[in-house]
């Protein structure tokens, strides 16, 4: 497990598609409030980047930094024409949608670009957007991890992304990990509470149990929340 840092480009048109630098971000229009921009930990062998990318990391040492060219095939894959679909415009009147071209829906739990709409038509694009494209990295390896302490918490602030005041702190003693999150997250967070407990058992084997608790802040308290401010619950 590796704490990477890189600015994604797309060959063809020199455009900055991703980043993990808030500069960059901010510069290339890609700054969404609310995203954290910094190294994120990827796990080799695991798919967590493309193809060709995963490739020169396993070249780079920690501290190391280079920039690479990827060819289609190795990023985001050529474009298929079968992923291509025309589907009846009264489909999307059924669950009151209007297509428009540029547009992204989900269909059957897969992402689509309206391409056009005519004749009472739609046609679907399932490609990925940087299909068919040749990208350039800007990469470097900020460094190595392996204590189970530091891939747990890289991997937190991974699957639980939150500003630095409220991000999600764990300790760990002797095979016990405890990950304390804020209390006023989303539902969701129990779907990824269980794909964080997956990889930890798979990539950090050193640990045997793990907690999760919820910190309740003073804010959160004298809201009558009936919690004591700072105070944790499972």
């Amino acid at each position: 497990m590796v704490l990477v840092s890189f600015t994604g480009k797309e060959l063809l048109t020199n455009k900055t598609f991703d980043t993990t630098d808030l500069e960059t971000a901010k510069r290339e229009g890609l700054y969404k409030d609310g995203q954290v921009y910094k190294a994120v930990p990827v796990i080799l062998g695991n798919g967590d980047v493309i193809p060709g990318l995963e490739e020169e990391l396993l070249k780079l040492k920690a501290g190391e930094a280079r920039t690479v060219k990827i060819a289609a095939a190795k990023a985001f894959g050529e474009r298929q024409p079968a992923l291509v679909r025309v589907v009846p415009l009264k489909e999307f009147h059924k669950h009151q949608l209007k297509p428009v071209p540029g547009l992204i829906v989900n269909v059957d739990n897969r992402y689509a670009k309206v391409q056009s709409v005519s004749g009472g038509r739609v046609r679907l694009d399932f490609n990925p957007e940087l299909a068919g494209r040749d990208v350039e990295y800007q990469v470097r390896i900020e460094r190595h991890l392996a204590k189970p302490e530091e891939k747990a918490q890289a991997l937190a602030e991974k699957y639980f992304p939150l500003p630095e005041d409220r991000k999600v702190r764990v300790s760990y003693k002797e095979g016990n990990l405890e990950v304390a999150l804020p209390g006023n997250l989303q539902k969701e967070v129990a779907v990824l509470k269980q794909v964080y407990s997956k990889v930890i058992q798979a990539y950090a084997k050193e640990v045997k149990n793990i907690r999760f608790v919820e910190t309740v802040g003073l804010d959160e308290a004298k809201a009558g929340t009936g919690e004591k401010a700072g105070a944790a619950k499972k």
